[in-house]
């Protein structure tokens, strides 16, 4: 059916409305779910997020805008045959999902914009959701070997096997007060990388959903190095066995 001029008015102004409708989106997601998917993980990688961030509208929202005008959408319904005559027009013209599907007509995407918005900056949401390398980062920022030193020193394995053991073997009797003994740790490093210390964590569930990385350094790195024993270091001994036992 040839369309009148009014006719015509009246479909654009539905396919105006129906740009606007969240219908609209939610019919892309579910007609083209892949593509759908594809196109948001393209645009949040490009932006800076992991490859694997999962699609959620409270990261990225979609837009489905008209490329020019709806003219070209008008023109397919007049092709189509959809319109027979004025009581299939009264019927289309009160069918907002019939719009909607016009538009996502496969042929009729060419006539349309498709757009990203992301709602969360990208460091936001590696702090809640690290990879390996961002985690590893974040810890090697933070990482203080004054600060290990401490939680080293303080550390009660520490310091009845490993100090002990080394007093032992440096002439100090093995009941020796260990409180009485002056020495140092020298030389301290990590002996693993961050990198590997970082997926160590993450695949054994250390870093739980609702933490956060900044809080998770910062509460638990040193303890996950100390326990792990990932470090290396001399000893400087300060006291000599003799002089104590003398002092005793």
């Amino acid at each position: 059916m040839k369309m009148s001029i009014a006719q015509r008015n009246v479909l654009k102004k539905q396919f105006e409305l129906a740009f606007q409708d969240k219908e609209l989106v939610i019919a892309f997601k579910e007609d083209y779910e892949q593509i759908y998917k594809q196109m948001a993980q393209d645009v949040l990688s490009q932006n800076g997020f992991p490859k694997m961030t999962e699609i959620k509208d409270d990261i990225v929202e979609m837009e489905i805008k008209p490329k020019s005008d709806v003219e070209p959408f008008v023109d397919y319904v007049e092709e189509s045959g959809d319109i027979e005559d004025d009581d299939d027009f009264e019927h289309i013209r009160t069918d907002g999902s019939y719009f909607i599907e016009i538009i996502l007509e496969r042929e009729n995407l060419r006539y349309t914009n498709i757009s990203f918005r992301i709602k969360i900056d990208p460091n936001e949401y590696l702090e809640e959701h690290p990879t390996e390398q961002h985690l590893a980062k974040e810890m090697s920022k933070a990482y203080d070997e004054n600060v290990l030193k401490k939680h080293i020193i303080e550390d009660s394995e520490f310091r009845e096997e490993e100090l002990r053991e080394y007093l032992v073997d440096e002439g100090f009797s093995e009941d020796v007060d260990i409180n009485k003994v002056k020495y140092s740790i020298d030389n301290l490093i990590v002996s693993d990388s961050f990198v590997n210390i970082a997926e160590m964590i993450l695949d054994t569930g250390r870093f739980s959903s609702d933490d956060r990385v900044s809080r998770f350094v910062k509460r638990d790195m040193y303890k996950i190095i100390v326990d792990s024993k990932l470090y290396e270091y001399d000893f400087r001994l300060e006291s000599d066995p003799h002089e104590l036992e003398e002092m005793e």
